[in-house]
């Protein structure tokens, strides 16, 4: 079994939060791909407990998209997480594959997001939820693109208006929480203007080259710039997660699986 690690960002400090708001805490998981951390994930709920966040983000692909597959492994572990917290929940590559090709890839989708509804987890397909945690509002938006743009071998663009016309503008006077899969596009996600912007999907590059770099992106780019780790500042970030699982290139090198923490 993989190890993991639990990677902390304190990104209050560089915070425009106002005077006497309350620290807020939270964890990312993204990519766990059907994979188990301990049996029934029983090492990255241990993990979980200690940290104690206010609320959970999910930033897709926590199944796997590919005929005969089962949500069992990630739903059991939404449940759990339900139990003691809000969760969140963003379409990754696998679950839209998933729900746009039911001829392929059967129930699997349709079983995935009735079980979340039934736990209660928020599953955001190009849509906005707005909670309050401490007494701070916060707005989370789970953005979906198409299968276009995960192609391997070339970039679509994707325009800031785009973006703005699946899941709006960001709310000023709240804690702005973008979930967006695909950190191919980091750049024009943090021109949107949230407070932080969530991605996954490059399970850190295979192989970890210093802060932020790997060696190998799913859709076949070398050397990704945008693998893992925390960009932008200026109470406008972007923290891409390494992942908590992995799929298609199994194999970690100085890349280790990721529970992501971070405070607000």
């Amino acid at each position: 079994m993989k190890k993991f690690v639990v990677r902390t960002y304190e990104l209050r400090k560089n915070q425009k939060s106002g005077p006497g708001a309350a620290s807020l805490r939270f964890a990312f998981l993204t990519d766990l791909h059907s994979v188990e951390n301990g049996e029934q994930n029983s090492l990255l709920l241990k993990a979980m407990e200690k940290e104690n966040p206010d609320a959970v983000l999910c930033g897709g692909d926590m199944i796997v998209g590919k005929p005969g597959q089962t949500p069992d492994t990630a739903l059991r572990l939404m449940e759990q997480l339900r139990k003691r917290w809000p969760v969140i929940h963003a379409m990754g590559n696998h679950e839209y594959r998933a729900k746009i090709y039911p001829e392929v890839y059967g129930a699997l989708y349709e079983r995935y997001r009735s079980g979340l509804k039934a736990c209660g987890v928020i599953l955001l397909d190009n849509q906005r939820r707005e909670m309050v945690l401490k007494g701070r509002r916060v707005l989370c938006c789970g953005l979906s693109i198409s299968r276009e743009y995960y192609q391997r071998f070339q970039r679509r663009p994707l325009s800031l208006e785009q973006i703005q016309k699946q899941i709006g503008l960001p709310d000023r006077e709240a804690v702005s929480i973008l979930l967006a899969h695909n950190p191919l596009y980091l750049e024009t996600y943090l021109k949107w203007g949230g407070n932080v912007t969530l991605c996954g999907h490059y399970h850190g590059g295979v192989l970890g080259l210093g802060k932020h770099r790997g060696l190998i992106s799913p859709d076949f780019r070398i050397f990704p710039r945008e693998a893992r780790g925390l960009f932008g500042g200026e109470n406008c970030w972007g923290i891409v997660g390494a992942g908590i699982g992995e799929h298609t290139i199994p194999v970690r090198i100085h890349n280790p699986r990721e529970l992501v923490i971070f405070t607000v």
